[in-house]
């Protein structure tokens, strides 16, 4: 057993966080430097084997989308930035966790997709909600959908932790 993180997990981590990366980069300059730092310690978590390197990346991922709505980016990149963000946390720690707990050469493609559909169905119920909610009740400004949004994403988190 290698203890490397697994290649599906780590593939979407990877590919949601180059997605944010892509859509900061149509934002704001810090937008776009705060997604590569991000995506960085994604990378780094990876190949280290750090569980706490992903966490820094969706800090810096927060920091990303937090300065690309308050520089006035259209809410629906702006909610798909976040959707990416958890994504890439999620995954991350998964592919790191399973590549120590069963090792890369484990039959584990079913968890993983499994594990990744799960949370990319959280984060699209999540997602809808905070749009609906921005659109419906006429707020302007995209902070409020990404605010309500990483509420509503963390409260979902936190239950599904407990």
């Amino acid at each position: 057993m290698t203890g490397r993180p697994t290649r599906a997990s780590a593939a979407i981590a990877l590919g949601s966080s180059a997605l944010l990366t892509v859509l900061a980069t149509t934002w704001h300059p810090v937008a776009s430097l705060a997604a590569l730092l991000g995506t960085a310690c994604v990378a780094a978590g990876l190949y280290r084997r750090s569980r706490s390197l992903p966490g820094v990346g969706f800090g810096a991922f927060v920091v990303a989308i937090a300065a690309g709505a308050i520089a006035g980016a259209p809410t629906e990149p702006v909610l798909l930035g976040t959707l990416c963000a958890v994504l890439a946390w999620d995954a991350g720690r998964r592919s790191i966790t399973l590549g120590v707990q069963l090792g890369r050469e484990a039959d584990a493609l079913r968890l993983e997709l499994l594990h990744a559909a799960a949370s990319g169905a959280v984060g699209a119920f999540s997602v809808g909600i905070a749009y609906g909610l921005s659109r419906s009740l006429s707020v302007a400004l995209p902070a409020f959908a990404v605010l309500l949004l990483c509420g509503c994403v963390l409260a979902l988190l936190f239950a599904r932790r407990a």
